[in-house]
Parts: structure tokens; sequence; C-alpha cells
């Protein structure tokens, strides 16, 4: 007795459909992901940014007894104290805020609405970064 073999060596539109997806699921939680990582990148560089300004601003509040508030649109402008280099422009997701304005000797920068918070304090000398 023959028996009639048709090899079909394809695969069926339901398998084809059920990969598809499947590629579709795993490429938008990557995505997702990807969204926060370049938020927390901003807030990072904006970090680097402030721990470079921070001897600029040491050196004012000891020589002059004070920082100069930022100008502008808070992203940066205007000098640090009378002859000084001027404050360093940041990324567009992230702006200056005053902490305190007695002798300003405290700053912070909020990147994301919020999500990560830069507090930089001139006579503690350091910046330090909440949930980066």
């Amino acid at each position: 007795m023959e028996v009639n073999k048709e090899s079909n060596p394809g695969f069926t539109l339901v398998e084809l459909l059920l990969v598809i997806t499947i590629i579709g699921i795993l490429a938008s939680v990557i995505f997702m992901g990807m969204g926060s990582t370049r938020q927390r990148s901003k807030a990072v560089s904006a970090l680097e940014t402030q721990s470079g300004v921070m001897g600029l601003a040491v050196d004012c509040y000891l020589k002059k007894g004070g920082i100069t508030p930022f100008s502008g649109d808070h992203n940066g402008g205007g000098s640090i104290c009378s002859g000084a280099d001027a404050w360093p422009k940041i990324n567009d997701s992230c702006r200056y805020e005053v902490i305190s304005t007695s002798n300003n000797k405290a700053w912070r920068i909020n990147c994301s609405d919020g999500k990560y918070i830069i507090n930089c304090d001139v006579e503690k000398g350091n910046c330090t970064c909440e949930n980066c």
C-alpha cells in the first residue's frame, strides 16, 4: 500500500502571524525602556556639567560672598559671578531653579518634569542627583 506524502516545507499563515506578533511585542517593550534611559542620560549629562561648574561656583562664593543667579530662559546664561564664566547651557528637558536666595549658595536642576533632580550646594562643594 502506497501512502501519498506531500511535503510542504513552508510555514502556515497562522505561524507567520504569531511570529510577527511576538516580535512586535518584544520591540515595544524594548522601545518603552529606551525612553526612560534617554531621560536619565540627559540628567546624568547635566550632573556632569554642574560638577565642572562647581569649582567656579565655590571660588565665586569664597571670594565674592555668593554666586550670581543664572539668567535667560532657565537653560543657562549669565555669569556665575562678576568676571567669571557663564552658566553652561543644559539640554531642553532640564532647567535651572534657585534653591537658596540668601547669599546665592545653592541651585537645583530639574530634569524631565521632576523625575530627576540635581541639587548643588556651594558650601558643601558638590552636586547630587535624585533618582539617577
